[in-house]
């Protein structure tokens, strides 16, 4: 990264010509090369200009079009976060220990190394193949199906070995997967998708929204991992050592209560 010029497009877009040739240059040693690509990049930039002029984040939705577009895009990016992929890419260790097979780890490694291989699959065919609805569609029903089989098999079985290994092998089909076949077209389609006036506005709000659900999905999954992996007691010292509002630890703690009382009867 550190002996990569700056992007010859940003640099024209800022009025500075000659930067942008040298970095040109740095890329296209030919010189015929590099003054027909930025006279290009120039047309480009140009045309990008007229069509934005007076634009308004409105027109996103004003037009029926325009409108189909934006959501068509804002739920190709989404798909990402619908997917699971947030739950699954943050607490795959998580499962691995919980599994108990091999180190958790090394698991997790091997794992994200899968995912590495199906990105370079994808990368070789993704222009010669288009499919973009298949791959996604796809891609959504195997990581939906990986992740209900992970949740049946270890309230059925929890603990157990082939339990364990399911674990593993199910988070490894998940990201392969997701890699190969959802975050990838994701992002193509989000930007493929706009028109190209309002590209740079639909594509923005398509990402902020992918970004929102990622977020959403993490926030809940860590509350429930709390209260599952340190116990009732443990997660009243935290309550109150955040400082939680009233109403809300009032309510932890009667939760909290009655699951101690429920696990004494049990026990007795």
């Amino acid at each position: 990264m550190l002996f990569i010029p700056e992007s010859p497009r940003w640099l024209l877009q800022h009025k500075k010509t000659e930067d942008a040739r040298k970095a040109l240059r740095w890329l296209r040693p030919d010189e015929e090369t590099v003054e027909k690509e930025m006279e290009d990049i120039e047309n480009a930039i140009k045309l990008e200009r007229d069509l934005a002029s007076g634009v308004s984040v409105w027109d996103m939705f004003a037009n029926p079009i325009d409108r189909r577009r934006t959501i068509l895009s804002v739920a190709a990016v989404s798909t990402q976060a619908a997917s699971g992929s947030m739950y699954m890419i943050a607490y795959k260790t998580y499962f691995f220990e919980m599994a108990n097979v091999g180190n958790a780890f090394e698991n997790s490694c091997i794992v994200t190394a899968i995912g590495v291989v199906a990105i370079m699959i994808n990368m070789s065919i993704i222009t010669r193949i288009g499919k973009r609805k298949l791959f996604l569609a796809a891609g959504l029903l195997v990581c939906g199906f990986s992740q209900l089989i992970i949740a049946v098999v270890y309230t059925v079985h929890p603990g157990t070995s082939s339990t364990g290994k399911s674990i593993v092998g199910l988070s490894i089909i998940f990201n392969f997967a997701y890699n190969g076949m959802i975050s990838t077209y994701a992002w193509v389609s989000g930007g493929e998708l706009p028109s190209q006036r309002l590209r740079s506005y639909t594509f923005g709000l398509a990402a902020a929204i992918g970004f929102l659900g990622a977020f959403e999905q993490r926030l809940p999954a860590r509350k429930f991992e709390t209260y599952k992996c340190v116990g009732p007691a443990a997660l009243e010292a935290t309550l109150k050592k955040g400082k939680v509002e009233e109403k809300v630890y009032r309510r932890h703690s009667s939760d909290s209560q009655k699951a101690t009382s429920e696990n004494v009867k049990e026990k007795s």
